[in-house]
C-alpha cells in the first residue's frame, strides 16, 4: 500500500512544479517597456524608459553607442532617464534592458539624430 502513496505524492509534486513554471512564463509575457530618445540641443540627448506589468521592482541597464555618452541616470520606480552628450550629425543607438524581480527582461534599442541646435 505504501508504493501508491509515494507515487501519488511524487505526481503531485511534479504537477505543482509545472504550474509554477507556467505562472512565471505568464509574468514574463506581461512585462512591457516603452523607450523614447531625443536630441535636446547642440550635442545633447535625453532617453527615458517606462516599465509596466511583469512582477514589478524594475532594474534598468543602459548602454550607449560610440557616438553618445551617458553618465547621469535617474531611476524612479517604473521610470528611468539618462542624459548626456552625443556627436552632432550622427544617429546614436541607445540600448536599455529592463528586468523585473521574477527575472523577466526586455531589451529595446532606439536611435535618434543628434542635433546641432537646441530643439
Amino acid at each position: 500500500m505504501m508504493k501508491p502513496q509515494i507515487l501519488a505524492s511524487s505526481f503531485l509534486g511534479a504537477s505543482t512544479i509545472a504550474t509554477l513554471s507556467l505562472f512565471s512564463s505568464a509574468q514574463a509575457a506581461s512585462l512591457n517597456v516603452r523607450v523614447h530618445c531625443d536630441s535636446t540641443g547642440p550635442g545633447a540627448f535625453l532617453s527615458d524608459a517606462f516599465a509596466s506589468g511583469g512582477s514589478g521592482s524594475y532594474r534598468f541597464s543602459w548602454n550607449t553607442s560610440r557616438n553618445a555618452r551617458a553618465t547621469r541616470q535617474r531611476n524612479n520606480g517604473s521610470k528611468s532617464i539618462i542624459m548626456e552628450t552625443c556627436k552632432v550629425g550622427t544617429k546614436p543607438r541607445i540600448k536599455v534592458t529592463v528586468s523585473d524581480r521574477a527575472g523577466a527582461s526586455i531589451t529595446r534599442s532606439p536611435s535618434f539624430k543628434c542635433a546641432s541646435v537646441a530643439l
